[in-house]
C-alpha cells in the first residue's frame, strides 16, 4: 500500500500517524481511505521538512544581510514584516484606505470619516475589526512557519 502512496522518505511515518490516529479513535475504514489519509500525512512531513529548511535559509540569509543584534532577531523582523505585510493585503480597499489614515497618517476616526462620507461610528468600528483581523491573520501567519 506504502509504494502506491508515495516516493516521500518519510511515507512510514506518515502511516504511523495514520496508524496511531485510529488506535486512539477506532473504527471502520476502507483500503482508499487508509490510502488517502497516508498521502495526506506524507504531505504534511513533506511541507514541514520544506518549511524547515526554508527557514534555515531565511535565517542564514538574515546573517548575512542585516546590522541587528543578532541573525536570530533579524530574521525574525523579516518575518513579522512578512505577516503584517500578508495581513494588510488581505484587507479590502476601503479598510486598507481607513488603516492607512488612521495608523499611518494619524488622522482621527471623525476626521477619516468626514473624508470619506461615512458616519463616525462606522469608521471607529472598522478600525477595530481591521485590527482584530490582522493581529488575528499575523499570529496564523507566524504560527504556520
Amino acid at each position: 500500500m506504502l509504494e502506491r502512496v508515495s516516493r516521500l522518505a518519510d511515507r512510514e511515518d506518515a502511516a504511523q500517524t495514520v496508524l496511531e490516529r485510529l488506535l486512539r479513535n477506532p473504527r471502520p475504514v476502507s483500503e482508499g481511505y487508509l490510502v488517502s489519509a497516508i498521502r495526506n500525512a506524507s504531505i504534511d512531513l513533506w511541507r514541514a521538512h520544506s518549511s524547515r529548511a526554508r527557514h534555515e535559509h531565511e535565517y542564514a540569509v538574515a546573517a548575512q544581510t542585516h546590522d541587528t543584534a543578532s541573525p536570530y532577531d533579524a530574521y525574525h523582523e523579516r518575518e513579522l514584516a512578512d505577516a503584517v505585510e500578508f495581513a494588510l493585503g488581505s484587507l479590502c480597499e476601503l479598510d486598507q484606505e481607513i488603516f492607512e489614515r488612521s495608523y499611518a497618517q494619524g488622522q482621527s476616526a471623525v476626521e477619516i470619516a468626514r473624508d470619506l462620507g461615512l458616519n463616525h461610528s462606522t469608521v471607529s468600528k472598522r478600525l477595530a475589526k481591521i485590527k482584530s483581523f490582522c493581529w488575528d491573520t499575523v499570529y496564523d501567519q507566524l504560527d504556520e512557519d
